[in-house]
């Protein structure tokens, strides 16, 4: 009996308490993209400076970052913001990171992914 019940009780823990993309689309977040703009800013920025650009992702941690998910725990990443002298504005509650070689946009209260430029470098 306890080894069928179990597995079902961790089961719904775990949706209950992962977040939702339900909270950013009340702030207004869920439409926020990452510009053209935005993406050729940070690459030419990133690709002046060679001892700063970030080093690729292992294809498997790479595709565990999915829009809509959380990003995942104990993933290398900087913030945009404090790299670049001269950042892409940015909608109120998001925050654009360096993940490998991708530019992620995410909501900064939930680490919730809104949008991905994937192999910006």
């Amino acid at each position: 009996m306890y080894r069928k019940v179990m597995p079902a009780v961790l089961f719904a823990a775990a949706l209950a308490l992962a977040p939702s993309n339900v909270e950013a689309q009340e702030r207004g977040l869920a439409q926020a993209e990452i510009s053209t703009a935005q993406a050729e800013a940070v690459a030419a920025w990133y690709n002046g400076r060679a001892g700063r650009r970030p080093s690729a992702l292992p294809e498997g941690i790479r595709k565990k970052i999915a829009v809509g998910q959380p990003l995942p725990p104990g993933i290398r990443r900087t913030r945009v913001v404090e790299d670049i002298p001269e950042p892409p504005e940015l909608i109120d509650g998001t925050d654009l990171l360096m993940v490998g070689e991708d530019l992620v946009l995410i909501d900064s209260t939930t680490l919730i992914v809104l949008d991905i430029s994937f192999s910006i470098l």
